[in-house]
């Protein structure tokens, strides 16, 4: 069997890929994600709170944090 015979064979056996890129790409999905307006997340908002809560209970405390920032 010649090499152009087995390429035909191969070409024969295996069905081209149906889309073109690959079903696993990972970068596909980041530049969408990047293309997406930002969100708050659970997280974020669980901070937001945490924090109002605690310069609620000691507001002397804003300065320490006017500080760090």
């Amino acid at each position: 069997m010649t090499d152009d015979q087995l390429k035909e064979v191969l070409h024969r056996a295996f069905a081209p890929p149906e889309h073109e890129g690959r079903a696993d790409d990972l970068w596909t999905r980041v530049a969408a994600r990047c293309d997406e307006p930002p969100r708050w997340s659970y997280v974020d908002l669980g901070l937001v709170a945490a924090v109002g809560t605690v310069l609620a209970l000691f507001p002397d405390w804003i300065w320490v944090l006017a500080y760090s920032l």
